[in-house]
Formats: C-alpha cells, structure tokens, sequence
C-alpha cells in the first residue's frame, strides 16, 4: 500500500534550499519510486512454455486423427487451469461445421482424447504429462475478438 506523504513545512523549507522547485517525487523513496509497475503476480515462465509445446503438438497431432470434424478443429490457445498440471485447450471450428452442434463436436473430440495425450507426452519434456480439458468455441464468438473463457 502506498503512502502519500505531505511535507511538512519544515521539510519543505530545508528541500527547497537545495533545489529550484519542488516537484511531486520530491522527498519520496527512489526504491519505492523506481519500482515497477507491474502486479504482483508472477508469470510462471515453465507453465507458459509448456503451454506452447501442448498447443504445438495438438495442433499437428489433431490432424492426424480418425475422425474428420475432429480433423478440422483447430487449436487456438492453451492455458493452464489452474496450474501446469492440468490444461484447459481452446478450440475452434472450421467454418464448415457451423450447423453441427457444439456438444456433439466436443463429445468427439474427447473421445480422441487419451490418445492426444499419450502424444503430448511424447512431445514434451516433463516427467508427469499434463491433464487436458478441452473447450470449443463458436464461430462467432472468434469473429467478434472475444476473449475465450
């Protein structure tokens, strides 16, 4: 939390015998003032790379399965949920698919699903492969720039 500090008035006579003026970062800690501005979560930067090495492989390995409305899904992000041990995967449909039904597709899609993962483990370098969850996302909803969620 920070604190403003107003200067008392025999403070502000003894900066403003060093200096011309007084500005607003007068009289405040440099390590408080040059601190970053970031928030205080950390980026885990090995849950991040390990994203990218799922989303690669999915995104060849989906491509190579049986079933063709699974070979047209594509991956359009992967993120952690809620930490590297388990990953929820964004997917989205071609164009083409938009009649069918969102929970049909899905249902199929997990289906192939334990085999995508026995290829994930394959494809990274982890002792312990990662839990996949699977989520797609309407045509539309990409079109707009929404956020998936």
């Amino acid at each position: 939390m920070k604190r403003k500090f107003s200067l008392s008035r025999r403070m502000r006579e003894s900066l403003s015998a060093h200096c011309d003026q007084l500005n607003s970062d007068d009289a405040v800690d440099p390590n408080e003032f040059f601190k970053p501005r970031y928030s205080n979560a950390k980026t885990n930067k090995k849950a991040i790379q390990l994203c990218q090495q799922v989303s690669c492989c999915l995104g060849l390995m989906l491509g190579d399965c049986d079933d063709p409305i699974v070979q047209s899904l594509m991956v359009i992000d992967v993120v952690p949920a809620p930490d590297s041990s388990r990953l929820l995967v964004f997917l989205a449909m071609d164009e083409s698919l938009d009649e069918m039904d969102l929970e049909e597709v899905l249902s199929r899609a997990n289906l192939q699903l334990p085999r995508l993962r026995s290829e994930v483990a394959r494809g990274i370098h982890r002792k312990r492969t990662p839990m996949l969850t699977l989520q797609i996302v309407p045509q539309h909803h990409r079109e707009e720039g929404g956020r998936h969620e």
